[in-house]
């Protein structure tokens, strides 16, 4: 497991312009604020090696392995695959939700193509994965749970400006509050989403071609 910062710390930087906010709303638009920026960005990633055994893969439904993804990360959300080499050779990734055994995946997917599904929080499913002891190696972008109360200390170290400023927008932005202040608000919105161009950058700038990056979209999320 990678080191952590407690969710106090941002929070102690988030209170000094919210003087009266209770405890409980500071905690959860702090968070959230983390939750926001690596759900836009995907700058929280995870590097996972692992060498496929023949007891590994599910050969009776789609040759699936499943990797347990509470080995490398805890109170964490997963995202999708940012890189995926089989072998030496990188693939593109692709998300499906397989119901169906497909018997023939290099003639309908092609031969550069693997998919992937997140059947829990905790688990990624690579399929077609046919060869045993093969090493495998998986970049994975993650977000902090709802439970959080520690998170990854590069959100601290690297991002700490725009996430305090995007717990300040959401709690300055709130209505007929002491702490209210639209136009503070609106400084520390711009700040929040100059962070994420910054942080969408810098993933870009590391993946080439075939990766599978892409600028992240989120249902239900705002539109920063």
């Amino acid at each position: 497991m990678s080191d952590t910062t407690a969710l106090s710390e941002f929070e102690k930087l988030v209170s000094i312009d919210v003087i009266g906010c209770g405890t409980g709303l500071l905690t959860y638009n702090t968070r959230q604020s983390i939750i926001d920026f690596c759900d836009q960005t995907w700058i929280l990633t995870k590097d996972i090696n692992y060498t496929v055994s023949s007891s590994d893969i599910e050969d009776e439904i789609n040759d699936y392995v499943d990797f347990d993804l509470a080995e490398y990360v805890s109170n964490s959300r997963p995202l999708g695959v940012l890189r995926l080499f089989i072998a030496g050779s990188e693939y593109v990734a692709r998300y499906a939700e397989i119901v169906n055994d497909i018997t023939e995946f290099d003639t309908v997917m092609g031969t550069s193509v693997k998919l992937f599904s997140f059947p829990d929080n905790d688990t990624i499913r690579i399929y077609n994965l046919t060869t045993a002891d093969t090493p495998i190696y998986l970049r994975i972008a993650f977000k902090p749970s709802q439970t959080a109360t520690t998170v990854e200390s590069v959100l601290y170290e690297d991002w700490l400006e725009p996430i305090v400023s995007g717990a300040k927008y959401k709690l300055q932005a709130m209505p007929n509050k002491s702490w209210s202040d639209p136009e503070s608000a609106a400084f520390n919105r711009s700040v929040f989403k100059q962070g994420m161009a910054s942080a969408k950058a810098k993933m870009n700038k590391g993946f080439s071609k075939r990766s599978t990056y892409v600028q992240p979209k989120s249902f239900g999320q705002p539109n920063w």
